[in-house]
């Protein structure tokens, strides 16, 4: 049986800067991210151009072996049939907070590239006990309108497919493999019809988007990702939900400048807002990034821990990075 994260991981990294954390610590929420503002430009659409392509192209070239008759308008309809299932996958709300997963080799020091990517401002990381996030997350799912929540591990996905896949990644691709499999066979004998299709698609749907927010181009690998992805409900669907006499509120989105541009993004846990929470953020230490300024950091977040009565362990990195 597939390991959860909690199982697998004692401790969950996100990286953040100062304002960052300050924001953490006082309103005990974490940000999710509207994914198409992550910095990945291939998020969201590099699984389905790259991997359900080949999975697709894999039970066509099969269909084909076993029927020689199928031919150009067998194609013209699996091509449609992607193009669709593309539109519809892109067109979903879904925000990530991101983690890096913990590494024996890097002990208590954390990663060099992320405390790069902070340059001259420094960074810190706040470490969360897993399981007690996980505990979190099924509370959250419970309380506000999403289709769903996952925490999951990302795959780091190479141009020769030869890697190795996390285990719940095999399985999410077997299930998308084998509704690909029913939709051909399908299509093959009718026309393409979303009364026909939609059924068979939607058994393995939420295995598809799963696998869309856990893919990323190997180039980011080192950080070892772990990801909570919501699929929240957009305002328009809310309707449907309430037809099937679901109450739960719907999350509200916000939006934060970076470079000029308004990120949306929804507050998970926490205070304020339409946040849920009694329950503090799982906080098991704070990590105070390279600077030449690394003792005054230090003492500055033991400092707004004491004042928000958040009982965390303050380590200083090691990795003597003088900064950009």
């Amino acid at each position: 049986m597939t390991k959860t994260i909690g199982e697998t991981y004692s401790e969950l990294w996100h990286y953040t800067t100062a304002a960052g954390l300050k924001g953490i610590i006082e309103t005990q929420q974490l940000h999710a991210t509207q994914i198409h503002y992550l910095n990945d430009h291939q998020e969201f659409s590099g699984f389905l151009d790259t991997r359900l392509k080949k999975i697709l192209t894999s039970s066509v070239d099969e269909a084909k072996s076993k029927d020689a008759s199928l031919g150009p308008d067998f194609d013209q309809k699996v091509k449609r049939l992607f193009e669709e299932i593309r539109r519809v996958t892109l067109g979903l709300d879904a925000f990530v907070t991101s983690f890096c997963s913990t590494d024996t080799e890097n002990g208590t020091d954390g990663l060099l590239s992320q405390w790069r990517g902070y340059g001259k401002d420094g960074g810190y990381a706040v470490v969360f006990e897993s399981k007690s996030i996980e505990k979190m997350i099924n509370d959250e799912l419970e309380k506000f309108l999403y289709y769903f929540i996952d925490l999951g591990n990302v795959d780091y996905y190479e141009a020769s497919d030869s890697q190795s896949l996390h285990s719940e990644t095999q399985e999410l691709e077997a299930k998308v493999r084998g509704m690909l499999d029913k939709v051909l066979l399908t299509i093959r004998d009718a026309q393409l019809e979303n009364r026909i299709v939609d059924p068979i698609i939607a058994d393995a749907y939420e295995a598809l988007v799963d696998l869309c927010v856990r893919h990323k181009h190997y180039g980011f690998r080192e950080e070892k990702e772990v990801r909570i992805t919501a699929l929240r409900f957009r305002e328009a669907n809310v309707n449907s939900a309430r037809d099937n006499n679901d109450s739960r509120p719907l999350k509200t989105v916000g939006f934060r400048d970076k470079n000029g541009i308004l990120v949306p993004y929804i507050a998970l846990f926490g205070k304020g807002g339409n946040g849920n929470l009694e329950i503090p953020l799982p906080i098991i230490k704070i990590i105070v990034g390279p600077h030449h300024d690394i003792k005054k950091r230090s003492q500055s977040v033991e400092a707004l821990l004491a004042q928000n009565n958040i009982s965390a362990q303050v380590i200083e990195s090691k990795i003597p990075y003088a900064g950009s």
